[in-house]
């Protein structure tokens, strides 16, 4: 990936399709957006891998214990800039 190359990360892209506690941490490279849909997709996930339907509200939310590095790449940076106080990829990475 070139901006995991450009700050001289090694990285490799992986599709989950197990259960998320076999991962270590998740990388999202993007705006706030992607952000948003990581975030909300992994939520998703551990619900459903605990049983628990996503939509139904008496759920309650368990807490991710998963790290989520977000490297931002496009123009508006605010979650980058909330989460890492610069909107710098470099430093994000």
């Amino acid at each position: 990936m070139p901006v995991f190359e450009f700050c001289e990360v090694q990285s490799k892209v992986i599709v989950i399709k197990q259960k998320i506690s076999l991962c270590l941490r998740v990388v999202a490279v993007g705006g706030d957006g992607i952000y948003n849909e990581v975030v909300s997709g992994l939520t998703v996930r551990e619900l459903r891998d605990h049983g628990q339907d996503p939509d139904n509200p008496e759920y309650k939310l368990s807490q991710l214990n998963l790290p989520i590095g977000f490297i931002p790449a496009v123009s508006g940076k605010y979650t980058a800039w909330y989460r890492n106080g610069t909107e710098c990829p470099v430093t994000a990475a």
